[in-house]
């Protein structure tokens, strides 16, 4: 009951404008102590959007998602997603500098190696590994935040029932064998009154009622 009150003095807050990383975090850990874990995941989301490298942030995601999925594992991150969770803290124009500039580096050592003929006096080979993988790191951490960009609005199903249907109405036929499973993070393409067009992870695009998707937005300051 306790958790179910913050939940609701934190969505207060939000819904006042004051609105933060933080903010947004709090919120989530609330609504997963409240039992309520898909307005748990749209806050979290919301959270990333602000601060995208948020470690707690992320591993509060991962947990989330795997207990309602009931896969077993440790939810962890390994050594590489902090890394690149780490790296995405850094403003867009820095990786990016970083990531070019490594990869002129790694054809500058390759092309000295075959054209000065290096031997192994020469340690060229030590460097050019490094600068290979820390172009192909950086770079991918940029790839996944251009990635996140095009996806756009994202929103998370509530309940069991959730299904998609080819139009905006329950007269529409069902899309697939059955509904969604809790917690589906999805990708809002359109909206209607009471209904959202959808992409799911399959690549499915659908509409769903509003009453069974919660969306995972941030409100401006």
């Amino acid at each position: 009951m306790e958790f179910a009150r913050a939940a609701n003095l934190y969505q207060s807050v939000v819904d006042e404008g004051a609105a933060n990383p933080g903010i947004y975090n709090n919120l989530g850990t609330s609504y997963a102590a409240a039992g309520e874990p898909a307005r748990a995941l749209a806050s979290y989301l919301a959270s990333q959007q602000l601060d995208p490298g948020d470690l707690s942030t992320i591993q509060a995601i991962r947990t989330l998602r795997a207990s309602e999925t009931g896969r077993a594992g440790n939810p962890a991150w390994n050594s590489l997603e902090r890394f690149s969770a780490e790296w995405r803290r850094w403003p867009t124009i820095v990786r990016e500098s970083i990531a070019v500039s490594s990869w002129i580096l790694f054809w500058c050592i390759l092309g000295g190696a075959i054209f000065f003929r290096w031997t192994a006096r020469v340690p060229w080979k030590w460097c050019l590994v490094p600068t290979a993988m820390l172009s192909v790191l950086v770079g991918a951490t940029l790839i996944v935040d251009r990635s996140q960009v095009q996806r756009g609005i994202l929103g998370v199903v509530v309940g069991t029932e959730a299904e998609l249907r080819e139009g905006n109405g329950l007269n529409f036929q069902v899309i697939g064998r059955g509904p969604l499973s809790p917690s589906t993070i999805l990708e809002i393409i359109d909206r209607r009154p009471s209904w959202s067009l959808v992409r799911d992870p399959s690549g499915r695009e659908g509409w769903i009622p509003d009453t069974q998707l919660i969306v995972a937005s941030v409100r401006p300051e």
